[in-house]
């Protein structure tokens, strides 16, 4: 099943929305983009004295404290807006979801690649995931991506399947199912496949 028919049998619709299109990394800064948004929302969850934010600052990019980010509180509230609006309930068992984890703080300090099955973790922010092995091998810098069969019940919506502009899988669809912040997941399987390791997961 292609991504617009999933959109179609979930009664969903094609989220618009400026905040989710500018989450996405589209050409305009209304609202803040992914990792601005998951390093503030992370911030919020660890505070700005935390390990979290130590690493933060040592990581390439130094993504800087909440005060740096006037505009999170509105991009925030955008959000939670879109999912409120156009968000639906994940459940299709049949089709399976991936996510290239990358170099990032907020992936970082969950140290996913030592995690075994039976770990548990939280994404603090929200959890972008794809139909495509080969897009969320794309993204995958820390050589980790996580694979899930047996999402259900967990709210998300369908950004525009559009090329993103400046977007690491370059200039083709991504195939995104955005879901909510703070999914929680447990490792029911792993394994090295092509030098990546594969975190096998079910929601919490």
């Amino acid at each position: 099943m292609d991504w617009l028919d999933i959109v179609s049998n979930l009664d969903a619709v094609v989220c618009e929305d400026l905040a989710v299109r500018c989450y996405q990394g589209c050409d305009d800064w209304t609202f803040l983009c992914a990792s601005y948004v998951n390093h503030c929302l992370n911030l919020e969850f660890y505070g700005n004295d935390s390990p979290y934010h130590k690493l933060s600052t040592e990581t390439k990019g130094d993504f800087g404290d909440l005060e740096d980010y006037e505009d999170f509180e509105k991009t925030k509230i955008a959000l939670e807006k879109a999912f409120s609006q156009y968000g639906v309930s994940w459940n299709n068992t049949k089709e399976t979801l991936y996510k290239g984890i990358d170099q990032k703080s907020f992936y970082q300090i969950l140290d996913l690649r030592n995690k075994v099955v039976g770990d548990k973790f939280v994404m603090h922010g929200y959890t972008s995931m794809t139909l495509s092995e080969s897009v969320a091998e794309s993204f995958s810098s820390a050589d980790v991506i996580l694979v899930c069969d047996n999402m259900v019940e967990k709210k998300c919506v369908f950004p525009p399947n559009k090329p993103v502009q400046n977007s690491v899988a370059g200039m083709g669809n991504e195939e995104e199912v955005l879901f909510d912040k703070g999914l929680e997941f447990e490792i029911v399987g792993r394994e090295t496949k092509n030098n990546k390791i594969h975190l096998y997961v079910k929601p919490v």
